[in-house]
């Protein structure tokens, strides 16, 4: 009573979807490898910079001022984020101290180092690298 599977296809493959056929006329056309890609958001940022451009007729204000106060009235208010937000876009973020540590355990801070230092430590690192990969290269195991 076992009913038996119907081949749909003529070659035997049991694909049960339309022929692997389908979409080759169209697609990788030449000149054109990687398909159309992301669309654009120029046309976003367009349309946000011509809306915050807009003057408000009865304060004569723009919608960018508008906001801008706004973010400063929730900071006097106690709102960490907005006065977060001001002073990134007025005073720029905070520049973030770059730490390497090595193997030995050895810190580097460059911000407390002069350029000399930092070449003298980086030519002692590379003398060091190279040492250790010859004598990996040169061990027999």
């Amino acid at each position: 009573m076992a009913q038996r599977m119907k081949k749909r296809h003529k070659n035997g493959s049991g694909f049960d979807g339309p022929t692997p056929d389908v979409g080759r006329a169209t697609q990788f056309k030449v000149g054109n490898p990687g398909g159309p890609g992301r669309p654009r958001t120029a046309r976003f940022s367009d349309a946000a910079r011509q809306l915050l451009a807009e003057t408000d007729a009865r304060t004569g204000e723009t919608n960018a001022e508008y906001l801008v106060r706004h973010c400063f009235r929730m900071a006097k208010g106690g709102s960490v984020r907005h006065l977060e937000l001001l002073l990134a876009y007025v005073e720029g973020r905070p520049k973030q101290g770059v730490e390497l540590s090595g193997p030995d355990g050895g810190a580097m801070k460059f911000e407390n180092m002069s350029e000399a230092e930092i070449d003298a430590r980086l030519k002692e690192l590379l003398e060091k690298y190279q040492l250790e990969k010859s004598n990996d290269t040169g061990r027999e195991d």
